[in-house]
């Protein structure tokens, strides 16, 4: 079964990209596709959850059983890169759980804020929203599963460990662990999850639940995808395609037919991926990402925020100063603005800074310098930026416990 390609979907605060493909449940050889809608389409019903619908899921051992899962078409090759602990199977109870607590403000503090108040579903798990103080613009928050270390710097190692950075940091949640806890635990419809789930409400439940549906937001397959698949399959011989492979290359000529990449956008992927640029030295893998650091040069966006030196304050390497996290380039259309604090608005002035870069930071990657791209180069590039966006799963936002 494919994506639904006949349906196509909105992007909500975001520069004009490519229509893109809704999802419907996805199996591929006996196994669900992550991203699928059912795990993070809620329990069933609508309204708040009463307590009779917590204890019916509850019951249905099927939403306890670890999940055999496989990445979209768009994310197959990162397989050997999934993070996942090993004491941390992925089951629709635990992302179900995660899905709550992620739109539930009763987890801040005075505040007011919920997980999606910075990484909301109608703008890619964004926010066109930067935090001056801390120098640092808000990261998308799909395809976390394909990455360890966490935040621009680095500065945690799992997404479990991350959450509690947003929830006590007086400019976000605003809370404190003790206090998240006994909120989540005075809410009967949670107790009841977590005594079924994890044995009783903790904090380190509270962030296993939360990274499970953090884990199961991924980005589907895109334009480029579709196209690469075919492109890739015919180096090989159809004979020696499995089940899975064979899935997905039937996926992937039925999305070209409808998704076709333009011919803009065909010339910025030679661009992206050639000698010429270097892009893809960084944006690398399917994520398009590289997981590393570099230091571009980009000024503070406030004298505040001078003092912020990056990897650095992690490491305290003198070459990881003023060096920041690659980001994924996966539907970078959706998730304005750019660079580790906002800098730069739209995917045009991205472009045209890394044709002509002006560092204002003395301590600058050596892979940085002047690309010499014509204004044609760099229209074509940002249709190949904009090639690259996927559905997001569907997600509730509404229904939590009573």
């Amino acid at each position: 079964m494919l994506w639904g390609l006949a349906t196509f979907v909105g992007l909500v605060g975001c520069e004009s990209a490519p229509p893109i493909p809704a999802l419907p449940e996805l199996t591929r050889a006996g196994r669900v596709v992550l991203g699928s809608p059912r795990l993070t389409g809620g329990i069933p019903g609508k309204g708040p959850l009463k307590r009779a619908e917590v204890e019916a899921w509850l019951a249905d051992p099927k939403n306890h059983e670890p999940l055999e899962f496989v990445l979209p078409l768009s994310l197959r090759l990162g397989g050997n890169d999934v993070q996942l602990p090993t004491d941390q199977a992925l089951t629709r109870a635990k992302i179900e759980l995660g899905r709550q607590l992620y739109f539930d403000s009763r987890l801040a503090g005075p505040s007011n804020m919920s997980c999606s108040h910075c990484h909301h579903p109608t703008a890619g798990y964004s926010r066109w929203m930067v935090m001056p103080v801390i120098n640092r613009n808000v990261s998308a928050g799909f395809n976390r599963i394909l990455s360890r270390e966490q935040f621009w710097d680095g500065r945690v190692d799992s997404l479990e460990e991350q959450i509690e950075h947003p929830l006590t940091n007086k400019y976000e949640m605003h809370n404190t662990v003790p206090d998240a806890v006994r909120q989540i635990e005075a809410v009967e419809g949670y107790r009841l999850q977590f005594e079924r789930i994890y044995g009783g409400v903790t904090f380190t439940a509270i962030t296993q639940a939360i990274s499970c549906f953090e884990r199961a937001l991924v980005t589907g397959p895109s334009p480029f995808d579709f196209e690469e698949v075919v492109r890739r399959s015919a180096e090989h011989s159809a004979e020696t395609f499995g089940e899975l492979e064979q899935s997905e290359l039937e996926e992937a000529r039925r999305g070209m037919n409808e998704f076709p990449l333009s011919e803009n956008a065909r010339r910025g992927r030679d661009l992206f991926f050639s000698d010429r640029t270097h892009c893809a030295t960084c944006h690398s893998g399917p994520n398009f990402t590289d997981e590393q650091y570099h230091a571009v040069g980009l000024p503070p966006i406030s004298s505040k925020a001078a003092a912020d030196t990056g990897r650095f304050a992690v490491t305290g390497r003198e070459e990881d100063r003023d060096a920041y996290k690659t980001p994924t380039l996966r539907n970078v259309a959706q998730t304005p603005p750019y660079m580790h604090a906002g800098q730069l608005e739209t995917l045009e002035e991205v472009v045209a800074w890394f044709n002509q870069p002006k560092a204002a930071t003395p301590h600058v990657s050596p892979l940085l310098m002047p690309l010499g791209l014509s204004s044609g180069d760099q229209r074509d590039l940002v249709e190949f930026l904009r090639s690259l966006t996927g559905p997001l799963p569907p997600v509730e936002t509404g229904r939590l416990p009573e």
